[in-house]
């Protein structure tokens, strides 16, 4: 098995500075990704899908950066899909969770909306659209544009078509939804998976009703940081208490990893700015590594 990891440095999606560096940071130095999977024998091959966008502007209109976020979605689709049709495994390392449009329409360029599910695994369910989004950031709109429920613009990066359907979408870890993010998900029939529920029925029932019904036979799961709870993660644009600890998103990631149905992995919202001391970046490779072997074991 071989491995892309693809950084996408794109941070216009979000509201902070900062993120668009995680995944370089991820990828290189010491016990970074590279030299870990080179250290267990797996072929890696780093690569950006574009150049940094960093740059804001004093006044920007609702949705932010359209024009630049969409720009580097559609880069990374295409970096995504590149890998995919060259068999090799994406792994892409971001960056903010705008990102996902994009690493999921290159996947869904390879697997049709009845083949393919999401696993999005995330503090937030990002489902919010232009119009019902209070903070304009498009990082918590990228679910919707996948489900086509955004505008034209949004769309095109998917070709024009809906790349899932709601059925095949299961958000884990969620406890910071909207309140019209909740009129979305029920209007859908998105499969949430909340921390409320986790936390009165435990991580194990609800993992295994979540594997249960993922019936397609390929899924991209889609992992931000900010899924942790807040006292392991502060190096994220959206730190949310009352969340899992790093070794419960680690048996989920790498449950999921074990199912031989993923065909791709993204890693999205580590900010390395707010990370003075390095420790969440430990945390984070802590919990990418094994779930690295996994994949490649299941392969």
């Amino acid at each position: 098995m071989r491995f892309s990891l693809i950084a996408a440095p794109l941070e216009l999606g979000c509201g902070t500075a900062g993120c668009a560096m995680g995944g370089a940071a991820l990828v290189s130095g010491e016990n970074g990704l590279l030299s870990f999977l080179s250290h267990n024998g797996i072929a890696a091959a780093a690569d950006s899908a574009f150049v940094p966008l960093t740059v804001r502007r004093e006044e920007e209109p609702s949705p932010h950066y359209l024009a630049e976020v969409l720009s580097a979605c559609a880069a990374t689709r295409d970096a995504v899909s590149a890998a995919q049709g060259a068999g090799v495994f994406p792994v892409t390392l971001g960056g903010d969770h705008a990102l996902g449009l994009g690493t999921v329409a290159g996947t869904a360029q390879h697997y049709s909306p009845e083949e393919l599910s999401l696993i999005w695994v995330d503090a937030h369910t990002d489902i919010n659209t232009e119009e019902s989004s209070v903070s304009g950031n498009i990082h918590g709109m990228p679910v919707a544009a996948l489900l086509g429920l955004c505008g034209p613009q949004f769309s095109a990066v998917c070709g024009g078509v809906p790349a899932l359907r709601p059925e095949n979408v299961h958000i884990i870890f969620a406890r910071d939804i909207d309140p019209a993010e909740e009129e979305i998900l029920a209007a859908q029939g998105v499969n949430l998976y909340p921390m409320r529920e986790i936390r009165e029925t435990g991580l194990s029932a609800v993992l295994r009703r979540l594997l249960e019904r993922v019936s397609t036979p390929y899924c991209h799961v889609s992992w931000d940081v900010d899924s942790l709870d807040a006292a392991y993660i502060p190096a994220t644009g959206l730190p949310i208490p009352d969340g899992p600890t790093p070794r419960q998103v680690t048996e989920v990631l790498t449950a999921l990893a074990a199912t031989g149905k993923a065909v791709a992995l993204d890693c999205v919202e580590y900010n390395p700015a707010r990370d003075p001391d390095g420790s969440c970046r430990r945390t984070v490779l802590d919990i990418l590594k094994p779930v690295l072997l996994a994949l490649a074991a299941a392969q």
